[in-house]
């Protein structure tokens, strides 16, 4: 059960990381034309998170139930990492967030002030 969770955290992570950005966006991504070098970043970046996504599942809740002996056990980390890495991710990813608000309010005061100046 606690692999299950782990992967609902990854996914909603990856939703919060990737998607919920363009729901608030202020730009109109209709008007803006694509070049082809952005279809070839944007086609990399989802097929890696397709392939970040298929590894992590198999790790987290195939291979636990897979015997030891298993030669496909020598391409996944320990499985204690599966629940440590996305769990420091997480963790420095917040960080980092309120990290970017602080350094935003802090810049948008200095403006303030600067400018009632």
């Amino acid at each position: 059960m606690q692999s299950g969770m782990t992967v609902l955290a990854f996914n909603v992570f990856f939703f919060f990381l990737f998607f919920l950005p363009r729901l608030f966006s202020i730009h109109d991504y209709h008007s803006l034309s694509m070049t082809a070098t952005d279809k070839i970043v944007g086609a990399g970046a989802f097929f890696g998170a397709w392939i970040i996504f298929i590894y992590y599942t198999l790790w987290a809740l195939v291979m636990p139930f897979v015997d030891e002996t298993n030669p496909w056990q020598a391409y996944f980390p320990a499985f204690e990492y599966a629940i440590r890495l996305p769990f420091a991710t997480l963790v420095f990813g917040i960080i980092g967030i309120f990290g970017v608000f602080a350094y935003a309010s802090s810049k948008q005061k200095t403006k303030q002030t600067k400018k009632a100046k």
